[in-house]
């Protein structure tokens, strides 16, 4: 159950430093 939700936070924690410029 958790796993996803882990998984999806550090999906969207990526991303939101892809777009920063790291």
């Amino acid at each position: 159950m958790y796993m996803m939700f882990i998984d999806n936070l550090l999906l969207l924690i990526s991303i939101s430093l892809q777009e920063m410029g790291y």
